[in-house]
């Protein structure tokens, strides 16, 4: 017979129950994964560029001891896109805040306010992909923002 390794998990932390891990476990395994695991999609984004994870992390119980358990909605993000999967450089965050802090998010200023494209986007009632087409056309930062009207679609 199969030895199902929920069992062996649930005994040492509780966050396997019968087949199906928890949600901080599979965002710990996923973690791991991406770091040690050439073979898994977006290696080359973590791993495969030096992106490593702390030693104590190895085991399951001292990762649940730093991070906590994952909050219903977030992610695990690291604050420093550079930085390893650290304590101290990582967050449960949702997945908005996760998408814009991967490297290549577009940040703009305006009036002195640094935000993500995605943000102003939001903010101003415009398509994303309206602003940086506009931005990649050449268009003066002053125009990325203007509504669509049938004499700038062009």
């Amino acid at each position: 017979m199969k030895s199902q390794p929920g069992n062996m998990h649930n005994l040492q932390h509780g966050h396997y129950s019968g087949n199906k891990a928890s949600p901080t476990y599979n965002a710990w395994c996923s973690m791991k994964q991406r770091c040690n695991q050439s073979t898994v999609k977006n290696y080359q984004h973590y791993g495969g560029r030096g992106i490593t994870f702390d030693s104590n992390w190895e085991n399951f119980a001292d990762f649940l001891t730093d991070m906590g358990k994952k909050p219903l909605g977030m992610q695990l993000d690291r604050i420093d896109n550079d930085g390893n999967y650290t304590e101290d450089n990582c967050r449960w965050a949702t997945p908005l805040v996760n998408t814009n802090n991967r490297r290549n998010t577009i940040y703009i200023t305006v009036e002195g306010i640094t935000q993500p494209l995605t943000y102003w986007a939001r903010q101003l009632g415009i398509s994303a992909d309206v602003i940086r087409n506009r931005r990649k056309r050449g268009w003066p930062q002053e125009r990325w923002f203007e509504p669509l009207t049938i004499r700038n679609i062009a």
